[in-house]
């Protein structure tokens, strides 16, 4: 009897044991980059077997084909009825989650993107955990690959796709739209500050929750900012939010001072 407890005790041990690796493997892999280029993410798509066909080809033509109709977007992707009208008026509801401290503006955008997606998975993690995750627990940022990671990997789809570097007006005026009133998601993006802007960055992370258009064209952003409501940045609201003109919006998301073309938009 005591041979058969001793190697049950030593089997569940080394179950657990193995749930643990395997449970941190899993865990570290959500931690990398992904892709970078088009041509990068259009492969990983092409051999994806999570996704149907109507799906791969509307993420791969979101990569090839900006412009494309918002009427071609699969059921599956869209949002539930109540925010797809919201989005339609031009605003999303986009939780805002401040930033801990002065060099998280990385996890919590991360935060509070995947808790537009999924407020479940979002409850079980936290800005500590994920900064000493990217390992920038006391200074350091991180990559707009790797909030992209992040986020995907727990909303099971290409929720986000990283368009690089993007520096064209027209093309940042389609994006805006396309998310915003198209598919319905909160885009991820990198700025730094220039003049009209309320705060001084070298770089940081934010999430865009609105826009208002006029003549079919976009002239005005609405921020969900992590920064916002810290000690450092006070608007005079208690959510999180503010707006920016789109030429100011567009000048500090093209702004390149280390000319280092860091990826700046994701949706």
């Amino acid at each position: 009897m005591l041979k058969k407890a001793i190697s049950a005790f030593l089997i569940i041990c080394f179950t657990l044991g193995m749930s643990t690796l395997i449970l941190a493997q899993t865990e570290q892999e959500y931690f990398l980059s992904v892709p970078v280029t088009a041509e990068e993410q259009i492969q990983i798509l092409m051999n994806d077997p999570s996704l149907t066909k109507e799906e791969r080809e509307f993420h791969i033509n979101r990569l090839i084909n900006p412009e494309s109709s918002m009427s071609s977007i699969p059921d599956s992707i869209l949002l539930i009825a109540g925010n797809r009208a919201i989005a339609r008026s031009g605003e999303l509801w986009v939780q805002h989650f401040p930033q801990q401290r002065n060099n998280w503006c990385g996890p919590a955008t991360a935060l509070q993107s995947l808790n537009f997606w999924n407020r479940t998975a979002a409850s079980r993690y936290t800005q500590s955990a994920i900064a000493a995750g990217w390992g920038i627990q006391d200074r350091g940022g991180i990559d707009l690959a790797s909030i992209i990671a992040f986020v995907n990997a727990r909303t099971g789809s290409w929720r986000y796709i990283n368009r690089g570097f993007v520096t064209n007006r027209s093309a940042i005026d389609t994006h805006l739209r396309h998310a915003i009133q198209g598919y319905g998601s909160t885009p991820i993006v990198r700025i730094e500050s220039v003049a009209g802007w309320p705060y001084n960055t070298e770089g940081h992370f934010l999430n865009v929750s609105g826009i208002r258009t006029s003549s079919g064209s976009v002239t005005d952003v609405r921020l969900t900012d992590p920064y916002a409501g810290t000690p450092w940045f006070q608007p005079n609201n208690n959510h999180g939010t503010f707006w920016v003109n789109f030429d100011t919006f567009f000048r500090a998301m093209t702004s390149d001072r280390q000319n280092m073309r860091r990826p700046n938009w994701a949706s």
